[in-house]
């Protein structure tokens, strides 16, 4: 049940731990091997890394990954965009092994007036995980195009 707040009324502080994109320990969904599986916007990630590398960019930054996908969607998509929930899910493929990271060292930062960025790349683990599930989408295509005419 939902209480409205008085004019005035101080607002309740929100703890960050009671968000899925700050909780590291958020449940998700485990097959029968126990790993638990990607959520479509870690696919999404994963897809346009593997985009940009196929257009030349081997390594990319968050902020370049967000724009591609706020473009990509439209001017609706760039309001659902939050880039701290980019980061965390950057952050929980590069601890699965699917993408890799490193620190731009700083003198590049320097250089160019800005913060040091955190470069991501794909790895031979993320390909094959991108290139398993399209498999598996390809074999469920059919199964489904059978049980719609029956």
């Amino acid at each position: 049940m939902r209480t409205r707040l008085q004019a005035g009324a101080p607002r309740p502080l929100v703890d960050n731990a009671q968000l899925s994109a700050y909780s590291l320990g958020m449940r998700r969904k485990t097959r029968d091997d126990g790993s638990t599986e990607l959520v479509p916007f870690e696919v999404e990630l994963l897809t346009k890394v593997r985009e940009l590398r196929a257009r030349g960019i081997g390594e990319t930054h968050g902020t370049e990954v967000a724009l591609e996908m706020e473009n990509d969607g439209g001017p609706d998509r760039r309001r659902l965009l939050g880039h701290g929930t980019i980061y965390r899910a950057f952050y929980r493929l590069v601890e699965r092994g699917y993408l890799s990271s490193r620190l731009e060292p700083a003198e590049v930062a320097e250089e160019h007036s800005r913060p040091r960025r955190r470069p991501y790349r794909l790895t031979a683990d993320g390909a094959a995980v991108l290139e398993a599930m399209a498999r598996t989408s390809a074999n469920k295509l059919p199964n489904m195009l059978q049980e719609g005419a029956a």
